[in-house]
């Protein structure tokens, strides 16, 4: 019915096979469901893709250091504007005690 993609590979001295675009019972395997990413609604392929995106997944391991260092980004900002604050009301203060 769908296109699946399917992998397979040699752990532990037994074959893994991965699919995917099927949902399956774990019991027995058998295929409850499948689904094609490419037929779904363009709202249900956008939601599909926030989570690769969010996590850095989506661009690799660029995406993943970006992902990082944008997490920093409000700390750093946070601490950059503390430091600039400090140090003009440090000068408020020495030039209010020199009057």
């Amino acid at each position: 019915m769908f296109d699946t993609k399917t992998v397979s590979l040699e752990w532990g001295g037994k074959t893994l096979t991965l699919e995917t675009g099927r949902i399956a019972r774990q019991a027995d395997g058998a295929v409850l469901a499948t689904w094609d990413p490419l037929s779904v609604a363009a709202g249900s392929r956008f939601m599909g893709w926030q989570f690769p995106l969010h996590n850095g997944d989506a661009l690799g391991l660029a995406g993943r250091w970006l992902v990082f260092l944008g997490g920093w980004l409000p700390a750093l900002l946070f601490g950059t504007g503390l430091y600039l604050w400090w140090r003009k009301h440090q000068l408020r203060r020495r030039s209010r005690r020199s009057r």
